[in-house]
């Protein structure tokens, strides 16, 4: 399933990468669902390696759609907190604090996988899309408000043919220069 909008060069950048699960959820089911180790090539040129245990694409899906839609609801819930009528009902810090508190949660590969979801398909909604204002909402910053990417991993664990974040987000880099939207830097000054 693609998003209505993906373009064609994105389609088959995703296709690349269904491809090369598919290909490797085969070897390790031929091989009695040992271990099974694959590589992929990262944005910075090197090959990542990944070991797994659990058979590729056979499952999962429904739990990571559930596990994302809750966090969207909870961020919403503590987003909503500091916007309680006309009472403030949580300072600013507090807030940040709880998101922060959201975010220590997430691995890095979490927070990875929720940008690829933000960016490819149905996560649209968590932050104003840069690439696509139709897909994103101004009503939630949560990305480049609340950080809830602040520890991605941007280069060593990134697929190739994904966009980075720091591309991504550049023009609100260059709105609010002093953001500290990564803890790697992302190559900002």
């Amino acid at each position: 399933m693609y998003p209505e909008n993906i373009t064609k060069i994105e389609k088959k950048h995703a296709e690349l990468i269904v491809y090369e699960l598919n290909k490797n959820r085969i070897t390790q089911s031929q091989s009695d669902h040992k271990k099974c180790s694959f590589y992929y090539y990262t944005s910075d040129g090197k090959q990542n390696r990944v070991n797994t245990r659990f058979v590729l694409l056979s499952g999962h899906s429904s739990r990571l759609a559930h596990y994302y839609r809750h966090l969207y609801q909870t961020a919403k819930h503590v987003h909503y907190t500091s916007k309680y009528k006309d009472v403030e009902f949580l300072k600013k810090s507090d807030i940040d604090s709880r998101f922060k508190a959201l975010r220590s949660q997430m691995t890095n590969e979490e927070q990875l996988l929720l940008y690829y979801n933000y960016r490819y398909g149905f996560g649209g909604r968590w932050d104003y899309r840069y690439d696509d204002p139709r897909q994103g909402t101004s009503e939630f910053r949560f990305f480049t408000k609340y950080l809830m990417l602040h520890n991605v991993p941007l280069y060593d664990t990134m697929h190739a043919k994904a966009q980075n974040p720091v591309e991504h987000f550049q023009e609100y880099k260059d709105k609010f220069p002093t953001a500290d939207l990564f803890e790697w830097g992302g190559g900002y000054n």
